[in-house]
């Protein structure tokens, strides 16, 4: 924001500068057009018998006073120059402090891509390591299924009891069976 400021100021120095211009040219042509009237009423004298020495006089004394208009106008033409000379300065650096900003921007995004690209790439192959894992554990996991259903795999589970212990559902018509003093039921399902 300073620099704008600057720049901005800069901008009003040079508007007031070429208003003074204005001014001065304007005082220039006037004293241009006064000096060709002077110029044209010497040359009337020459031709009409006026001394060499009188022109001279009325020559020096158009020079004298013209001298501080056209030293003004200087002042204002070398005040002009370097207002413009920081201008183009400031100008340059405003272009540079963008260009770096943009750069930096463009830098730190390139690099949050390159981040999120490379995290995505690793968690890609971990979920090919786990899937190809789980893939290798599907066939004896189907084998175990199988073995299971002929071993008793359609068994109902439960939670039973003030104390939620697994129990099974069994088939009370078929009776109780005694071996070796236990008792055994035969489970719903078989």
């Amino acid at each position: 924001m300073d620099t704008e400021r600057k720049i901005y100021g800069l901008l009003e120095t040079v508007e007031q500068q070429q208003k003074s211009l204005e001014i001065a040219a304007h005082a220039l042509e006037a004293t241009r057009a006064a000096l060709r009237t002077l110029v044209d009423e010497i040359h009337s004298a020459a031709t009409h018998g006026a001394s060499v020495a009188a022109a001279q006089a009325v020559a020096e004394l158009v020079a004298g006073a013209a001298a501080p208009t056209v030293k003004h106008l200087n002042q204002i033409a070398a005040s002009a120059a370097q207002v413009e000379s920081k201008f183009r300065r400031a100008a340059a650096w405003v272009t540079w402090q963008y260009l770096a900003l943009v750069g930096t921007g463009c830098a730190t995004l390139m690099l949050a891509v390159w981040v999120a690209v490379s995290w995505q790439r690793q968690e890609l192959t971990e979920l090919r390591e786990q899937k190809a894992a789980l893939e290798a554990q599907i066939a004896p996991l189907k084998s175990a299924v199988d073995e299971l259903v002929q071993k008793g795999g359609k068994i109902k589970f439960n939670v039973c009891g003030n104390d939620r212990r697994k129990c099974a559902k069994v088939n009370m018509g078929m009776g109780t069976f005694a071996k070796g003093g236990e008792n055994y039921m035969i489970l719903d399902g078989y």
